[in-house]
């Protein structure tokens, strides 16, 4: 379990990873648009985890004792 000023901290932190991978997403996506196989890896790279990391974030709120 952790504390709420804990729980803040990864919330902010994950939010920031969560920023760059999205940048990662967008300039992959212009990237592979070009036909750049580079762009095309960087954004399936980046999507993944974005979506393992949103997951995280929306079921971090839900382990609150009732």
């Amino acid at each position: 379990m952790l504390n709420k000023i804990q729980r803040d901290h990864l919330a902010k932190l994950s939010f920031k990873v969560v920023e760059i991978l999205l940048a990662g997403v967008v300039i992959g996506g212009f990237m592979s648009e070009n036909g750049n196989h580079t762009g095309k890896i960087l954004f399936g790279l980046s999507l993944v985890p974005m979506f393992i990391l949103v997951g995280l974030i929306l079921s971090a709120g839900e382990d609150e004792p009732p």
